[in-house]
């Protein structure tokens, strides 16, 4: 979040901690921990017009679905401030809710505020490049 088009949101967060589960959210939906699973088709599966039959390998795309426009207007800008803030795959959803997520989810939330209380004027070593970008 410390990134020069995202310093706002940390001056953001520096003034109130309370937008800290907004920002995550929104990173986590932005830049998923994770793009996809891997998963066996157990009986043939009818697809977009398409078979897949039993036994093929399927990978469920989650990086994409994050960033589906019917879902998520303008998906490639951060927006901490959406609607269906909540509604991303990144730590999965139903029955396959990562068991860890409530835990995730209050660990950033935590580490966000004191980072920001402590270090409000935290920037960027000038010249910094990222070594892979995801977006």
């Amino acid at each position: 979040m410390l990134q020069p088009e995202r310093r706002s949101h940390w001056d953001k967060l520096a003034a109130n901690p309370a937008h800290a589960p907004n920002l995550m959210e929104e990173h986590l939906r932005r830049d998923a921990p994770h793009r996809g699973l891997s998963r066996l088709t157990t009986h043939a599966v009818q697809l977009g017009g398409a078979t897949i039959p039993v036994g093929s390998t399927v990978r469920p795309l989650v990086g994409s679905a994050n960033r589906d426009e019917a879902v998520f207007p303008d998906a490639d800008t951060f927006v901490p401030g959406r609607s269906n803030i909540r509604k991303p795959l990144a730590l999965g959803r139903g029955i396959h809710v990562c068991v860890g997520a409530h835990l995730a989810r209050t660990e950033a939330d935590v580490a966000l505020g004191v980072l920001s209380s402590r270090l409000p004027n935290a920037q960027l070593e000038r010249g910094f490049t990222a070594l892979f970008s995801r977006s």
